[in-house]
């Protein structure tokens, strides 16, 4: 043991870990130990730097993936404003020909009324059309039943009243209203 009273300026403890000296019959084991150490150390080193890049790749996947998954909502956006529009095209287009089947009938019924009868309203209902009308006596209300026959598109022209029409006590005509299954919209 020593003593030094001049209070060296290595403090007491470092100077036992330097006086410290393993002995020979524990040097083999010392080198297994610090070798032992080494390649954990090296190891664990390894290990963090893999994890590192692992946690470094994740953050750039999940940085992909939320812009992909932002650019796929975007899409899915366009592809129901796309998919809206084509239905509504479609609507527009089944408007238009039906408005034009609705303009061929129309002017197949005006075709096949005769002279002297007037039609004053023609509307859809549930089952064809329903057709008012005016017409100068029964003779040419059953001309326009006869006529309606004759129309391709509309079937079984039924009439569903008649009443006469009167002007200061005399004939004016007579006012109908006839019901034809077909051409529903």
């Amino acid at each position: 043991m020593r003593f030094d009273y001049l209070h060296s300026p290595r403090s007491l403890y470092l100077a036992r870990i330097l006086e410290f000296r393993i002995p020979e019959r524990l040097l083999g084991g010392f080198f297994a130990l610090v070798g032992a150490l080494a390649v954990v150390a090296g190891a664990w080193g390894i290990q963090a730097y893999r994890l590192r890049e692992a946690l470094r790749l994740e953050s750039i996947y999940n940085e992909r993936h939320l812009q992909a998954a932002r650019e796929l909502q975007r899409t899915s956006v366009y592809y129901d404003r796309v998919r809206a529009l084509v239905e509504l095209d479609g609507s527009v287009r089944r408007i238009a020909a039906s408005g034009d089947a609705d303009a061929r009938t129309l002017a197949q019924v005006a075709n096949h009324m005769p002279r002297h009868s007037w039609l004053t309203g023609i509307s859809h209902d549930g089952t064809g059309l329903a057709l008012e009308g005016h017409a100068t006596n029964l003779e040419v209300l059953s001309g326009v039943l006869q006529g309606l026959m004759h129309v391709r598109d509309l079937h079984e022209p039924t009439l569903v009243t008649a009443s006469a029409e009167r002007e200061e006590d005399q004939a004016a005509g007579v006012t109908y209203r006839i019901h034809v299954d077909g051409s529903a919209p």
